[in-house]
């Protein structure tokens, strides 16, 4: 499409959204140019046919001009494509869009990491963290701009980078589809303020005309998502932390590196354990990216993470630990199935910051490497030790109740029921727990699951549905049935406080030896290893 038709399709797309009187269509055409701050011009646009207006449009021309005022003085923009940086790209890569500025357009050297999927056991990461704060220490905070996209990997640790590091952060929230009118509406429908110093906001709006965009895009890289294209396109350098061969990424930046007219722009490629592949390093270095070795140690700045001391508490509290284990707990045998009075509550890996945690000191511990970022089967349960208390969760329970939940199967007997969920990307029944005797839990509430259909459902009483779940199911991903009764489950509604529970009314148990001298330095109750015979 040429200039005219792009300027004709705007303007039919802000009077659409009533940010423009509808009789001054070809006054607006010559103002409009790619990159260009729109709200002067919509402004003048409103001024300039007053007198022709109704009565219903001059109150529409004092909400459009009383928001576009309030937005200027929080220096934001709305313009026509990018400001600055690689606008061709971007208008070829997303097609012509509209882009709104809340905070304003930063300016320097726009530096985009990107990296493929990490999987969820991001605490098992530590080389990819590590290469993250290293190209973040290499940046300067008065020339470069961190540039990200909701919704990409790296884009809430980048936002903890800025903090820490002291940069200016560009995040773009990116409308993949939908009308671009109804894009507009909901800007003035809606107050922005800076979230944070230093960090700046770009919305994009869906493209102008979404069929003819996607026609633009280069070579194979049609199916890529759009917050990706974005961030490889605007992006002066780029850096990729962890590239998965044949994924989105590794296509864009064969893209790029493959535009004449992006030759000067630096592809640095990070080499090392969990990083970009060797295969994929050798390829893209052929097409002119350049490698990087992240340094092994960092030296930290003080100044730069001050605030990490009181943004991030340890995931053991220290202070529990010395008042109620006075000395090293017993190790002790497993006891047979057939004098078995206890109920097991099985840990498992917590992915994501815990029940008490906020986003921001979670990926502070990825980011900076910190012991307490551990979310292993045996972190959870070594939590649970200090804190002295099981926390319900609602996943899987129908009706939402937070439950706590128990296996009447002998431990001995539960290796049978580990099996790996691949909708919720866990093992269930891990070797990591505690057995409580039945008695003590029944105190507290405990009562077995009933299992049946939709019509048991529908009988229950309310003080019944927390205990309820469906016996069978069939598997999405297999198609075969699953009875979950062979789980035997009882549960516990709410929270478990295990402060009253004594040494001789449970056990904790885990894998191996080492495992149960660290916990026995904590620990009330006795321990049993799971690999013993």
């Amino acid at each position: 499409m040429n200039d005219s038709e792009v300027a004709k399709r705007l303007v039919e797309v802000l009077v659409g959204a009533k940010m423009l009187p509808t009789g001054l269509r070809e006054e607006l055409l010559p103002s409009v140019s790619c990159g260009i701050d729109l709200f002067p011009v919509i402004r003048d646009a409103w001024a300039t046919g007053r007198e022709r207006l109704t009565v219903a449009e001059r109150r529409q021309a004092k909400r459009v001009v009383s928001w576009i005022d309030a937005q200027r003085r929080h220096s934001a923009r709305l313009t026509f494509g990018l400001v600055g940086g690689r606008t061709a790209m971007v208008r070829a890569w997303l097609g012509p869009r509209l882009a709104f500025w809340p905070q304003g357009v930063p300016t320097g050297r726009r530096v985009g990491l990107i990296s493929s999927r990490l999987g969820r056991a991001l605490d098992e990461k530590p080389e990819w963290f590590r290469a993250v704060r290293a190209a973040c220490g290499r940046l300067q905070a008065e020339r470069d701009v961190l540039v990200t996209a909701v919704g990409t990997t790296t884009c809430p640790v980048l936002e903890r980078c800025a903090v820490h590091f002291g940069l200016r952060l560009l995040r773009v929230r990116i409308a993949e589809r939908g009308d671009v009118s109804q894009w507009v509406r909901q800007l003035l429908r809606t107050k922005f303020q800076p979230p944070r110093r230093d960090v700046y906001e770009l919305l994009l709006s869906p493209p102008l005309f979404p069929h003819a965009s996607e026609k633009r895009l280069p070579g194979d890289t049609d199916s890529t998502p759009p917050r990706d294209r974005a961030v490889v396109a605007m992006s002066d350098e780029l850096m990729a932390i962890h590239l998965r061969r044949g994924g989105n990424l590794e296509r864009l930046l064969r893209a790029r590196l493959a535009d004449p007219s992006q030759r000067e722009i630096s592809v640095l490629l990070a080499v090392g354990p969990n990083l970009v592949p060797d295969e994929v390093v050798e390829e893209l270095e052929g097409a002119g990216a350049v490698r990087w070795e992240p340094p092994e140690q960092m030296g930290h700045d003080p100044r730069k993470t001050a605030s990490l001391s009181t943004s991030v508490s340890p995931s053991v509290p220290v202070a529990a630990t010395a008042a109620t284990a006075r000395s090293k707990a017993s190790l002790v045998p497993i006891p047979p199935a057939a004098d078995w009075d206890f109920l097991t509550h099985c840990t498992r890996r917590h992915d994501g910051p815990w029940p008490d945690q906020t986003e921001e000191e979670y990926w502070d511990e990825l980011l900076f490497g910190l012991p307490s970022a551990d979310r292993s089967a045996l972190a959870v349960l070594m939590r649970i030790v200090q804190q002295r208390r099981l926390c319900g969760s609602a996943a899987a329970i129908r009706g939402g109740y937070r439950v706590v939940s128990f296996t009447a199967v002998p431990l001995r007997q539960v290796s049978r029921l580990r099996t790996f969920r691949a909708h919720r990307g866990r093992w269930d029944f891990e070797p990591y727990g505690l057995c409580i005797r039945c008695e003590w839990l029944q105190q507290q509430g405990a009562r077995p699951v009933i299992y049946g259909d939709d019509e048991s459902w529908e009988r229950l009483s309310e003080a019944e549905r927390p205990f309820f779940q469906q016996r069978l199911s069939t598997s999405a991903a297999s198609g075969r049935t699953i009875d979950w009764s062979v789980e035997r489950e009882w549960r516990v509604l709410g929270d478990l406080d295990l402060g009253s529970l004594g040494p001789e009314e449970a056990f904790l148990f885990v894998a191996t030896e080492s495992e149960a001298h660290q916990l026995a330095a904590v620990s009330p109750w006795p321990i049993a290893i799971m690999n013993r015979s």
